[in-house]
């Protein structure tokens, strides 16, 4: 019963990892229209790899639990 409400749980932060996918997914697309810089474009493309491994594993730390609240965020500033 207790892994399952684990499992659950892992879940829904999995879950929150795919909205900030999305929102830098909108990033990604403005950068390239507007040729903005090439380091923030890699930035999302290594935090989209990163987010799909942990979807994978649904192995999450209390650090990626920050990097992600952290990218949400800044994410945000540009929507």
């Amino acid at each position: 019963m207790e892994v399952n409400s684990i499992a659950k749980r892992q879940l829904g932060i999995s879950k929150s990892f795919a909205n900030v996918i999305f929102d830098y997914k909108l990033i990604l697309s403005q950068e390239i229209n507007s040729q903005i810089s090439f380091w923030r474009i890699s930035e999302t493309i290594f935090i989209w790899k990163k987010t799909i491994e942990l979807e994978k594993s649904l192995t999450i730390t209390v650090n990626d639990i920050i990097t992600g609240l952290t990218f949400y965020v800044s994410a945000k500033q540009y929507i």
